[in-house]
């Protein structure tokens, strides 16, 4: 995997486009990188949300008043 292409889209697309016709086209750098990539993608769409609008409600009120506590002791000191 060569630096000087590695942050280039256009370069990576392409390399991407040619490992999904044919994985033995890219090099062994590119082919565990696109190999990670998919991974990562399938495990994207099985994130699930931990928390409720309520919950982050709460913990928005929680910051609020820590944020508020401060300022007043800073205010005071």
């Amino acid at each position: 995997m060569a630096l000087s292409g590695a942050w280039n889209a256009e370069f990576i697309d392409q390399q991407y486009q040619l490992w999904r016709s044919d994985p033995s086209k890219v090099s062994r750098d590119w082919q565990f990188f696109f190999e990670g990539f998919e991974l990562a993608s399938a495990m994207e769409s099985e994130v699930v949300l931990v928390c409720d609008e309520d919950q982050v409600s709460r913990q928005s009120q929680v910051e609020a008043l820590i944020y508020r506590h401060r300022d007043l002791g800073h205010l005071l000191a």
